[in-house]
């Protein structure tokens, strides 16, 4: 089925059109939530109080009070830091990448899955890993963190990192390099995550249904029509 979106000046997702509605009418996040995929996250917040809260020790919660320690943005890497180094696919049709990314504090990636798992190496910063099931992990720069296959995640950058027991102080950005090797036939990230925008509107962040952009804080706008 074909949905038409409704595009505002900034890209952003309203109310789609009736025509487009079988059995759901509702608007907003009900709406997201009745046409999501099975594997959706239709609130980011729910996501980490039900997969991340839970995992963090006693003695850190504190560092810990705002979802996602504060970085609750989700985005794309910005256009100023995103770039690729290499990306080769041998005989065997397995592609190996390697490139470029970072963020600014109080921005995360939105939550996803690595099919075939993942490595960053960060360069500049902190990075603060929230992967489903487990504490908070933050790693500064000359560490590198694996995202295992078939979990959800998100990276952030944290405006107040927890590294080493203690809050240290933020770069300006971080600077990260990931590396990812995959069947040549399959993706590298699947995104899941539909973010709650407020008055009925949200942004679509699952796979195909935005197209990177220069629109800040994204870096991602909705397509006006998807499949």
């Amino acid at each position: 089925m074909t949905f038409t979106l409704l595009g505002t000046a900034h890209g952003l997702a309203s109310t789609p059109d009736a025509h487009s509605l079988i059995a759901c009418t509702d608007a907003g996040e009900v709406w997201a939530i009745c046409h999501a995929n099975l594997d959706s996250v239709v609130n980011g917040t729910q996501w980490w109080f039900e997969n991340i809260h839970p995992y963090i020790p006693d003695d850190d919660r504190k560092y810990y009070e705002e979802p996602f320690g504060g970085a609750t943005q989700p985005t794309l890497y910005p256009p100023d830091i995103r770039r690729a180094f290499t990306e080769n696919e041998t005989d065997a049709e397995i592609r190996f990448f390697m490139g470029q990314g970072g963020r600014y504090p109080g921005t995360r990636a939105p939550i996803h899955r690595h099919p075939f798992g993942s490595m960053t190496y960060v360069q500049e910063g902190f990075v603060t890993l929230f992967l489903e099931g487990a504490a908070p992990v933050t790693k500064g720069p000359g560490e590198a963190y694996f995202m295992p296959p078939y979990k959800s995640m998100s990276a952030a950058v944290m405006p107040r990192p927890v590294y080493g027991g203690v809050i240290v102080a933020q770069a300006e950005r971080t600077v990260v390099v990931d590396s990812v090797v995959r069947p040549n036939s399959r993706g590298s990230t699947n995104f899941v995550e539909i973010e709650p925008l407020g008055d009925g509107k949200w942004f679509d962040w699952t796979n195909g249904k935005w197209e990177r952009c220069t629109e800040s804080p994204r870096w991602a706008c909705q397509k006006l029509t998807y499949n």
